[in-house]
């Protein structure tokens, strides 16, 4: 059994981290006394117990006790990478549903090996309603958990309902190493938000002090931005962005002549036209 004090429990993630309320799982734990008794074998870190009981009724596989009380957050939460490796190994949903989605825990642990199994055992890296996996490391400003999502998958130029994407994203957070990893993976530069947001106006504004590695990384950025036919200063701004994407003409021709040039997606078209004209102006209400 893996036996940890609080502290040390706390240490295993990032600052911040809210783990889950064991208690509160536990009384609510479904399947009834069968799934209360699971949930309590994994949260005393008998693997041994756990396997038997999940060989003995697989359908206690998705035992969970209320937001973040699914089995293999729990185990997470402990740090307990035989536990976690055995609710996998027996078909513990590594996805886990709604609100609980154990890859939320496992990119904030310290230690990269709870994400990197959830991954292994087929947990989606790409973006869902309740979770965006590639936002959150990056709001971590984890070069490490991030480049772990692409390797697996993740899309790099999956897009929110406004249209940010993981480039602006870390743009706009002067997360310069991840932009720059990004970047060198594909990310498309002339990628558009619902309001005409993109990296070149973001760039183009205030410079806020930043970690000097992050502050290393930034001419690195701009260069790219600039091969990619960005002039920063001097790019579009957001009212002449909108103006070009509701009239069909996005990406612009320094774009194009760079070879960029896909369209602004439909669902962040759409939005943008629902509250700016084709002039780039607000649309009156």
């Amino acid at each position: 059994m893996v036996m940890m004090t609080d502290a040390a429990l706390a240490s295993c993630f990032v600052g911040g981290t809210a783990l889950p309320d064991t208690r509160a799982a536990l009384a609510a734990a479904d399947h009834g006394q069968a799934g209360r008794d699971l949930m309590a074998a994994v949260l005393k870190g008998d693997v041994d117990e756990a396997r038997r009981r999940l060989r003995a009724d697989p359908a206690l596989k998705t035992t969970r006790g209320g937001p973040n009380g699914d089995l293999l957050s729990l185990a997470i939460a402990r740090c307990d990478k035989p536990m976690v490796a055995a609710l996998l190994d027996l078909g513990v949903p590594p996805d886990g549903k709604d609100d609980a989605i154990p890859l939320s825990l496992a990119l904030r642990a310290a230690d990269p090996a709870f994400a990197t199994q959830l991954l292994a055992a087929g947990a989606s890296p790409q973006r869902r309603d309740a979770y965006w996996p590639l936002k959150a490391t990056i709001g971590l400003n984890s070069l490490g958990a991030t480049r772990l999502l692409l390797q697996h998958g993740a899309k790099v130029d999956a897009h929110d309902a406004t249209g940010a994407t993981p480039l602006r994203l870390a743009v706009e957070q002067q997360n310069f190493r991840i932009a720059e990893l990004l970047l060198e993976k594909g990310a498309d530069p002339w990628a558009v938000g619902s309001n005409g947001e993109t990296v070149g106006t973001v760039l183009a504004g205030p410079v806020r002090p930043g970690e000097p590695e992050e502050q290393a990384a930034r001419p690195r950025v701009l260069q790219a931005l600039k091969k990619a036919g960005w002039i920063i200063p001097g790019g579009p701004d957001a009212r002449q962005t909108r103006r070009l994407v509701l009239t069909g003409a996005w990406p612009p021709p320094e774009a194009r002549a760079a070879g960029w040039k896909t369209a602004a997606p439909d669902d962040v078209t759409a939005r943008m036209r629902r509250f700016w004209t084709e002039s780039g102006d607000k649309r009156p209400r």
